[in-house]
């Protein structure tokens, strides 16, 4: 089945990108919908054009059955690869309200996690101490994923948000 799409661009996604079978069953249609961030993050990996990747992102939004917030996501990451921040923020915050009637800790915790990343990226810190905040507030009432596998607690953004706030001085090493 399909998975939802982690972050980071790892060796995998570069060797994904070299692979002809994958760039043939991408251009001729066989490629799963799921398959298309991979191969978007395949194409970042390797240098291509933004243009390229927006291509792959395209298909994947255009393939049926892909949640708007995941979609808004995907452009959020794409903007602030290519330093767009305000694009990106912008986007990550549409994921964020997108999500916002979701009781999942796991749907809630992606794209906080991403904007508040995003925010510290652009220089904004007081802004993603701000998303920090207000996440670490409202988790606890929120259903966190029954799994105890390790994909379930690396998906809880509770670790990253507490890691803004200590970057920014809010905590110290006590607290943490």
């Amino acid at each position: 089945g399909c998975r939802r799409p982690g972050q980071g661009l790892s060796v995998g996604h570069r060797r994904a990108a070299e692979r002809p079978d994958w760039r043939n069953r991408c251009r001729s249609g066989q490629l799963r919908p799921c398959r298309w961030p991979v191969w978007a993050r395949a194409l970042a990996a390797q240098g291509a054009p933004e243009a390229a990747v927006r291509e792959a992102l395209a298909a994947f939004g255009q393939s049926g059955g892909v949640a708007a917030a995941q979609q808004m996501l995907w452009q959020a990451r794409l903007a602030a690869l290519h330093g767009h921040f305000d694009d990106a923020e912008t986007a990550a915050r549409a994921a964020m309200a997108e999500r916002s009637a979701t009781a999942s800790l796991d749907d809630r915790s992606e794209p906080a996690r991403l904007l508040a990343e995003i925010l510290e990226e652009a220089g904004k810190s007081a802004a993603a101490v701000e998303v920090a905040e207000e996440f670490l507030a409202r988790s606890r009432a929120w259903e966190p994923d029954p799994h105890a596998e390790d994909a379930a607690v690396a998906r809880d953004a509770t670790p990253a948000m507490l890691g803004v706030l200590w970057r920014a001085r809010r905590l110290d090493s006590a607290e943490l």
